[in-house]
């Protein structure tokens, strides 16, 4: 049962030449379609594709996408690529059943409901930011969902973190990245016992509060 597993990339502007890497396949805006709609016509887009070599063994390929892509990722995007993602198929004939592993299916980005986010207060929260006892390292999370939450490239770069809080049990994390908006941050949940990243949620604290741009209080007109 073969299966194929791929990096997609897309954007209008999107120029893939300009990026230092061998994708699979590439085209600028504006090539020759050969096939589909822009059969014959100018494409309005570009795009990208970088495919798993079968040489990667099956256990290790989304490990080997994630490690790749991560290190183009600020050039694929400078270069006009506005959406990405990875496609995994999978070819059979008769019953297939697949199996992804823990630590792989925590490479993929979470976005925590309000209940599963409230779920991980456990008690009485105590700030630890100026405790350098990290059990993981979030930042290939954060750069994975670094578009979807519009975190600024500069918060990336330097890997700036405002607080982070621990519950009561020490089960739980919530470290606060800022998105450069007043009171509006990129909440990582930390899962310490299961040495994981649980997922991510958008804490902001005016709508929370009722707060206006400036963090004071609003007032009904």
């Amino acid at each position: 049962m073969p299966w194929r597993i791929s990096f997609e990339i897309w954007g209008e502007e999107f120029r893939p030449s300009r990026v230092p890497f061998t994708f699979t396949e590439q085209h600028d805006p504006g090539i020759i379609g050969t096939r589909g709609r822009y059969r014959g016509q100018p494409v309005p887009y570009g795009s990208a594709s970088y495919v798993v070599p079968p040489t990667v063994r099956n256990a290790e390929r989304i490990r080997h996408i994630v490690e790749i892509i991560e290190l183009v990722l600020p050039a694929i995007r400078e270069a006009g690529a506005t959406e990405w993602h990875v496609s995994i198929d999978r070819f059979y004939y008769a019953q297939c059943n697949e199996e992804y592993s823990l630590e792989q299916l925590q490479m993929s980005p979470n976005l925590l409901t309000e209940d599963a986010y409230k779920a991980t207060f456990d008690g009485r929260m105590t700030n630890v930011t100026e405790q350098p006892d990290a059990c993981v390292d979030i930042w290939p999370y954060v750069r994975l969902v670094q578009q979807s939450v519009e975190l600024p490239q500069r918060v990336v770069e330097r890997e700036l973190v405002e607080l982070v809080y621990r519950s009561e049990s020490g089960h739980y994390d919530h470290v606060l990245i800022p998105t450069g908006r007043h009171n509006v941050y990129l909440a990582v949940i930390v899962d310490r016992v299961g040495h994981a990243i649980f997922g991510h949620r958008i804490l902001d604290l005016n709508d929370l509060y009722n707060l206006d741009e400036r963090g004071f209080p609003k007032h009904d007109a």
